[in-house]
């Protein structure tokens, strides 16, 4: 069960730095949305 949850966070981990461009592209589409 632990050996799970470490492979959980490397995974994470290893998708942050796409993950964080396409959250971040998310974010600024629905604030672009709410200010038109």
């Amino acid at each position: 069960m632990g050996q799970q949850l470490v492979h959980k966070e490397n995974i994470m981990l290893n998708l942050s730095a796409t993950d964080k461009e396409s959250v971040l592209s998310q974010m600024s589409d629905v604030l672009f949305q709410m200010g038109s």
